[in-house]
């Protein structure tokens, strides 16, 4: 349920603006991640598994591709969850910390804690995005039936500049089911991340938290579809990974600041 005490744009600013005030852990973060990043994707392209190829490989007709790229595909998955997974949950916990303890907090009290930290945050992640990705796909088949939702040739058609009203309409609501979903187990990342069980995994700010979320998202959203009618493949994914980059860290300080907020809330409530 929706709070009215909840600040939702107070958090959403605070959190957007925190990465660029705290500008050395920021560009420490986007090396680090543009290194885990650029390890993948040098062993793809390297191995000539372009964008053009993966957007071949939706094609029923082309089904050869991916037999001949299944070994390169396959290695690339490991690396995106061996590398990327890591570095990317390591640094949302980095960044949770922040926005919950601040600079003197980010560090956990032993290196063990931080690995088991990092891997148990990786794993569900893996879960609550293959959940996302369930969804998705169904929402999608249903908006396709109803006539409002875009299909998969509309979507694809986006990084060519073919930007449709179907188009925009299917991102938004996929859009808000993320933030609604990724919501209803945000509590579970933060106790993780901060090893502290003071914010209830079962928390009343939750709507609030989503909203925060939607907000955070259009700062990817809006310019990404703008971009996205250039029709310059590499500038839309350009663009859009690190702005993309930068939200994700934005939404692990709200994590932190919502932190603060219930830890605050329990202990003003009567006992």
């Amino acid at each position: 349920m929706l709070d009215q005490n909840f600040p939702v744009v107070k958090v959403s600013k605070g959190a957007i603006a925190a990465p660029f005030a705290n500008l050395r852990e920021l560009i420490f973060s986007f090396v680090l991640m543009s290194i885990a990043v650029g390890v993948m994707a040098g062993y793809a392209l390297s191995n000539g598994l372009t964008m053009d190829v993966i957007s071949s490989m939706g094609n029923p007709e082309n089904s050869e591709l991916v037999d001949e790229y299944a070994g390169v595909l396959g290695i690339t998955y490991l690396i995106a969850t061996f590398v990327v997974g890591p570095v990317s949950a390591y640094l949302f916990n980095y960044w949770v910390r922040l926005g919950a303890y601040g600079k003197e907090g980010t560090a956990f009290e032993t290196t063990k804690a931080a690995i088991v930290a990092t891997l148990t945050n990786m794993a569900k992640f893996a879960l609550i995005f293959l959940l996302m990705g369930l969804v998705s796909i169904v929402l999608g088949f249903l908006m396709v039936l109803l006539g409002v939702g875009a299909g998969p040739d509309e979507l694809a058609a986006t990084m060519q500049g073919h930007v449709s009203v179907s188009t925009v309409v299917t991102n938004v609501i996929n859009l808000i089911m993320i933030c609604v979903i990724y919501s209803l187990f945000s509590a579970n990342l933060t106790q993780t991340a901060l090893k502290s069980d003071k914010e209830d995994l079962k928390h009343p700010h939750t709507v609030d938290f989503a909203l925060v979320l939607f907000l955070l998202y259009l700062v990817a959203f809006i310019p990404g579809t703008l971009v996205s009618l250039l029709g310059v493949m590499w500038v839309n994914i350009a663009m859009q990974a690190t702005v993309g980059v930068y939200v994700a860290f934005a939404i692990a300080v709200a994590h932190g600041f919502r932190y603060q907020i219930c830890v605050a809330e329990k202990a003003e409530a009567p006992e």
